[in-house]
């Protein structure tokens, strides 16, 4: 069971999964404590990177870093100049 097929839109992804998981988050980690969480744009949601920042950052959760995951290696870049790897963010917050 898909997060999206339950939370058919943008809005009720974000606030009715992202926004449980946020809060069960902030209910199981003591206070200062860490959360890294990966969350990357995709075709259907282009500026989720954005807007799930701005959600976490009014919901009370202090960005402490973003790290950079790298995923699977992408042929035909290395030319351009660009990193032959796909990366993702991860989002460390800390529990206020």
């Amino acid at each position: 069971s898909q997060s999206y097929k339950k939370f058919p839109t943008q809005h009720d992804w974000l606030h009715g999964f992202i926004g449980a998981t946020l809060r069960n988050c902030a209910h199981g980690l003591r206070r200062d404590g860490f959360l890294a969480i990966n969350i990357a744009n995709v075709a259907a949601y282009p500026n989720l990177a954005k807007v799930f920042l701005e959600y976490a950052k009014d919901n009370g959760w202090c960005l402490v870093e973003t790290l950079q995951l790298q995923l699977s290696k992408m042929v035909g870049l290395k030319h351009i100049g660009k990193s032959a790897f796909k990366t993702e963010p991860i989002f460390v917050f800390r529990k206020k």
